[in-house]
């Protein structure tokens, strides 16, 4: 059932990616326009969203929060300000110096959320979100900094901070899907290790697993990940967080199916390569809404609108210790504002 599902969500992806090649006015007449501008934009979306839902998948797996990801923990920002001051000092994307920069700035970003979310002693999901939160506001005012101060190149460095699909070389692609790959891979070999550490640092260690080695290296792995994504796409939120939630739906938690199979959704959220014509909505800032968009379609229903539950209450006017009558007592009635309460509970006057 689960490499039915995967096969199926591939052929999908297989569509959309035709689709984006061949979709636009000059439709697949014009052969330099599908080599120079679409395939190269096609390729990075698959990157970046491969990369992010990678990262959102460990994170999620090694810290046992749902809501963890590379933008909540701060780690896109980190990498963004990174890159940022890359730019500024006249390092480039093809130079392997800005790939290991990137790095470091998206790992020392992740390791300053958790050290923060973990002074208090014991870590929480509230905690790691705060934290997040706050290192990713420190971050984006040094980036807001860095962009008054250089004047003669704000404008395509604010296009970066925004996050979309930009012009890449074969270089740049190459390094980024070897990086996501090789991360990808080295994941897939400590599959078991992952599965858990999302049962809890206890029931893991007494399962063989060093909770603390294992934490580092997936964070090393998801912060490779996310510099690989973040080096071709700049910060795109929401993508990371929603890819792992949405395949849990197909395959199930476990990191065995879960790791291979953020292809698919995180790719979706990109394959969308031009807009609409005559339109005057900037591209970079497409991608992100692309995701808030699919990811509160697929899970939005569920999380802002539960299904109120009929709940049978006991009546107040029997003495205490006698039991109910048998049989089926009046039905309950269910508001969407209030819990739903029973006839019986309310004594008549």
């Amino acid at each position: 059932m689960r490499a039915r599902s995967l096969l199926l969500l591939l052929a999908a992806l297989t569509a959309a990616v035709l689709f984006s090649l061949g979709a636009g006015p000059a439709g697949i007449s014009d052969w330099a326009l599908i080599t120079g501008l679409r395939l190269p934009r096609t390729l990075a979306a698959l990157i970046v969203g491969t990369g992010l839902g990678l990262a959102g998948a460990l994170f999620q797996g090694a810290l046992k929060n749902p809501l963890s990801d590379p933008y909540i923990l701060g780690t896109s920002a980190g990498a963004t300000a990174a890159a940022v001051l890359c730019f500024m000092s006249g390092i480039e994307r093809g130079s392997p110096l800005f790939y290991l920069l990137v790095f470091c700035g998206a790992f020392g970003a992740t390791f300053l959320s958790y050290w923060l979310a973990r002074l208090a002693g014991r870590l929480s999901d509230a905690s790691l979100v705060l934290a997040g939160v706050a290192v990713s506001a420190f971050l984006s005012a040094v980036v807001m900094l860095a962009l008054s101060v250089a004047k003669e190149r704000s404008f395509s460095l604010f296009s970066f901070v925004l996050g979309g699909l930009y012009p890449a070389s074969g270089t740049e692609l190459g390094v980024s899907a070897a990086i996501v790959a090789a991360c990808a891979a080295l994941a897939m070999l400590r599959w078991r290790a992952l599965d858990a550490m999302g049962l809890g640092e206890e029931k893991a260690y007494h399962l063989g697993a060093d909770p603390a080695r294992e934490r580092l290296i997936f964070f090393a792995l998801a912060c490779a990940s996310t510099s690989a994504a973040v080096s071709l796409g700049g910060t795109i939120g929401f993508v990371g967080l929603m890819t792992p939630h949405i395949m849990r739906l197909f395959c199930g938690p476990s990191a065995r199916w879960l790791l291979p199979a953020p292809t698919p959704p995180g790719a979706f959220f990109f394959l969308r390569p031009r807009s609409p014509p005559g339109s005057s909505w900037p591209w970079p800032a497409r991608p992100s809404l692309c995701g808030c968009c699919g990811g509160a379609a697929a899970k939005g229903p569920r999380y802002c609108c539960p299904r109120p539950r009929a709940v049978r209450l006991r009546d107040p006017r029997l003495p205490p210790g006698k039991p109910e009558a048998p049989g089926p007592g009046p039905k309950a009635r269910c508001s969407p504002r209030t819990a739903c309460v029973s006839p019986m509970a309310r004594p008549r006057s």
